[in-house]
């Protein structure tokens, strides 16, 4: 068998890169949309902590171009780099020809478009993506393959083939046209498969929007709750979400505003329990216990809050029929939590009152389920949708 010849080998690494990234980029796109889209958001192991999180990159405001997410964008760029590739295989003879060099000179174009994009990450969001930095290490490695090919390509006879993509050569043109065309075209298909076309889902926003601006302010400033985000005193939005932690909406709901928050710095969420239970909620007439439970659970946690707030959404399936008193066990081992303190901070009546209150401010404010979401005082129907947060925020 005969060897393969160094450029050979270059060419092979950066046609399985170019391939990979494709693969990167279409995970990437369709978790753009089902974050942006309002749809229900499932574990993404894109997802690592508050610093590295796709989907918080994915709900900010530089993950689009011109109304096109970035990853389609680069789903695209990658899949005409891939089949440029091929024609280059089939054509080239030793020697770099036309579609050599434009091969050399669009994977020249997709890895300063990565460099763009992480200078934004590491300098604005502060906030990483995993699989967008998958895609900028093989922008590289795609790139040195191609270029291997022939450095000299990358400018040599820049101006003859520019005139040529209009005269002779309109493969390459037609090409390097398909690019704007897919994104365009896969953009409207993603839409139309949500069933939220951008012109619906324009109106449909402009209505809550509207809606929330005529909703009375309530005043939540004197209830403690659990917050992230800005500072209160530096906070542009600020969103109250009543929840309760048996709630299949809540689970689906905080990964967006989550998501929303950490990709916005001047926007603080403050948390409080609404349980939907008649045992702590004079609101509901079923008693159930855990739900108050798992409340007073929360609030006794002190630092531990958050995190164990988290747990208990991504367990809430097993939550449900399991015993109260083996999972909190569990969890003291978990978080380092002293079980006996822990359990006696739920019992106390200090607590019962903190709860009392975040409940009776949820009552005051209209709150009849979970979860129900007010900006900055003001109850937003559909809130727990990024897109909806985005026409509120922006508005302010």
């Amino acid at each position: 068998m005969k060897a393969k010849t160094p450029t050979q080998l270059s060419y092979t690494l950066a046609l399985v890169s170019t391939f990979i990234a494709i693969c990167t980029h279409a995970y990437l796109t369709y978790r753009h949309f089902e974050v942006t889209l309002g749809h229900d958001l499932g574990d993404s192991f894109c997802n690592i902590n508050a610093t590295f999180n796709c989907d918080t990159v994915a709900a900010s405001s530089f993950s689009s171009l011109l109304g096109i997410p970035l990853a389609l964008w680069g789903l695209v760029t990658n899949l005409v780099l891939f089949l440029l590739a091929l024609t280059v295989r089939m054509t080239w003879d030793g020697q770099a020809g036309t579609s050599a060099r434009w091969l050399i000179r669009l994977s020249t174009v997709v890895l300063l478009a990565t460099i763009v994009m992480g200078t934004v990450s590491i300098t604005q969001l502060k906030v990483y993506c995993p699989f967008c930095i998958l895609t900028y290490a093989l922008s590289i490695v795609t790139f040195a393959g191609f270029f291997l090919l022939s450095p000299a390509s990358l400018l040599g006879q820049l101006r003859e083939d520019i005139k040529a993509l209009f005269v002779s050569n309109r493969l390459h043109l037609t090409m390097l046209g398909l690019i704007p065309v897919f994104a365009w075209l896969l953009n409207g298909i993603f839409h139309s498969q949500y069933k939220t076309s951008q012109s619906d889902l324009a109106k449909f926003i402009e209505f809550q929007t509207a809606d929330w601006k005529a909703n009375p302010t309530f005043d939540f400033s004197s209830v403690s709750g659990l917050s992230t985000g800005s500072s209160a005193e530096n906070a542009k939005m600020t969103i109250y979400e009543f929840a309760d932690f048996l709630c299949s909406h809540c689970r689906d709901a905080f990964p967006k505003l989550e998501a929303f928050v950490e990709s916005h710095s001047n926007v603080r969420l403050v948390f409080f329990n609404f349980p939907l239970d008649g045992d702590c909620n004079e609101s509901i007439s079923q008693k159930v216990g855990k739900r108050c439970q798992l409340a007073k659970a929360v609030i006794c946690a002190g630092e531990k809050a958050w995190p164990v707030h988290h747990h208990l959404f991504e367990h809430q399936e097993k939550l449900h029929s399991a015993d109260m008193d083996s999972e909190l066990v569990k969890m003291s081992e978990l978080f380092q939590l002293p079980l006996e303190e822990w359990k006696l901070c739920m019992n106390s009546e200090a607590t019962h009152q903190v709860l009392l209150r975040q409940i009776k401010a949820g009552v005051g404010a209209g709150v009849k389920g979970t979860p129900a979401i007010y900006v900055n005082g003001r109850k937003l129907l559909g809130g727990q949708n990024i897109p909806m947060l985005k026409a509120a925020y922006d508005q302010l």
